[in-house]
C-alpha cells in the first residue's frame, strides 16, 4: 500500500514554512505465505490470523525550493525513513 501528495502544504506542520510546493510519499509493505488462489476462486478467509511476515516501511518529504529553465524541478529532501524486517502481521475481519 502505498500514496502520496504533491501540492501547497496544508498541515499546520508545513503550512507554515512557505508558499513552496511538497511531495510527500509514504508506504507500507507486508509479505507473507498464504495460499488464497486455487486457480478459480479468490479465497480472502486464508489471510486471517497472526502470520510471520517481512514488513518494510517508508515515508519522503521533499520540498520544490525551484525551477528549471528548461521546465523541470529542483527539490530539497527534507525528510527520508526507511525500515524493514522480519515482523508479524494479524488480520482480522472487522
Amino acid at each position: 500500500m502505498f500514496s502520496s501528495r504533491e501540492g501547497a502544504a496544508t498541515t499546520p506542520l508545513l503550512s507554515d514554512l512557505s508558499a513552496q510546493r511538497f511531495s510527500i510519499l509514504y508506504g507500507l509493505q507486508v509479505i507473507f505465505a498464504a495460499d488464497v488462489f486455487d486457480g478459480s476462486i479468490l479465497h480472502l478467509e486464508a489471510l486471517l490470523g497472526t502470520a510471520p511476515a517481512f514488513v518494510g516501511i517508508a515515508a519522503d518529504i521533499d520540498a520544490q525550493i525551484g525551477t528549471l529553465p528548461g521546465g523541470g524541478t529542483v527539490t530539497d529532501r527534507w525528510y527520508s525513513f526507511s525500515e524493514n524486517g522480519n515482523g508479524t502481521i494479524s488480520l482480522m475481519p472487522q
